[in-house]
């Protein structure tokens, strides 16, 4: 929710904070599976494994390299983390994961670190297509208005928006307690539960980008606009400047 809250923000184009958020995860998911994990569904505490090797395999393979020193860099260093997971995954193994049937070892595990990075990288597709088909409803019911300089959002519908994230929010809560109820498969469980969050997720983010997008008075899209109205996609000058850094999508207007 607090990475949601600042999605429009400068705070969340800062790509150390960004990181922060994403692999927050990593801890979070490996002690609410050790507190929580109950013995008799699924080798109950023994679950740690799944979360610990699977976050860390995203946060490994994608979300360090969000950082901005690795373009400064030889593209030959980016295996360092790689190589560090895999061996802190065999050690772990090889040490401290027990394997699920006795007479296993804690190498017959190994292949659970496939888990989740399976289904995070399967919910940025889904989250991509939830994405790309909300902006397309957008622009087919908003039209030319998103073009027009003058064009302000009256505190009526400011409030109707603000009113739906809060509502989303809600609904994660209740969905949230209502889910321990669920019984079946862990893994079939927490996918569909991903999807759902995904899904609101998506939701929350449009309608954020309705409170807290750029202003229109002050700046104008560099991608989606330009690639519908060819005609407007004029050369930046010197005098426009970037709005946040080199992810933001939008430039200055000209003064």
């Amino acid at each position: 929710m607090l990475q949601g809250s600042l999605i429009y923000t400068d705070m969340h184009l800062n790509r150390y904070w960004r990181l922060l958020n994403e692999s927050w995860v990593l801890a979070h998911g490996t002690v609410v599976a050790l507190q929580t994990g109950d013995p008799a569904v699924a080798g109950g505490s023994s679950l740690w494994p799944i979360f610990t090797f699977g976050f860390g395999f995203v946060f490994a393979f994608t979300q360090v390299f969000g950082l901005p020193f690795w373009k400064k860099i030889s593209p030959f260093f980016r295996i360092i983390p790689v190589v560090i997971f895999f061996a802190i995954v065999t050690a772990l193994c090889g040490t401290v994961v027990q394997g699920k049937e006795p007479g296993q070892s804690g190498f017959s595990r190994m292949y659970e670190m496939f888990f989740i990075p399976a289904e995070e990288y399967m919910m940025l597709l889904f989250s991509w297509l939830f994405l790309y088909g909300f902006i397309r409803i957008e622009a087919a019911i908003i039209g030319d208005k998103r073009r027009d300089p003058n064009y302000e959002m009256s505190p009526l519908k400011q409030a109707f928006y603000l009113a739906g994230v809060v509502l989303i929010y809600a609904l994660f809560v209740v969905i949230s307690y209502v889910w321990r109820f669920a019984q079946g498969s862990v893994m079939i469980l927490m996918i569909i539960f991903v999807f759902i969050f995904s899904f609101g997720c998506c939701i929350t983010v449009m309608l954020f980008k309705q409170i807290m997008g750029p202003h229109r008075k002050m700046v104008k899209s560099s991608c989606v606009d330009c690639a519908n109205h060819p005609e407007d996609d004029k050369d930046v000058s010197d005098t426009q400047t970037t709005v946040g850094n080199e992810n933001s999508g939008y430039v200055t207007e000209e003064f």
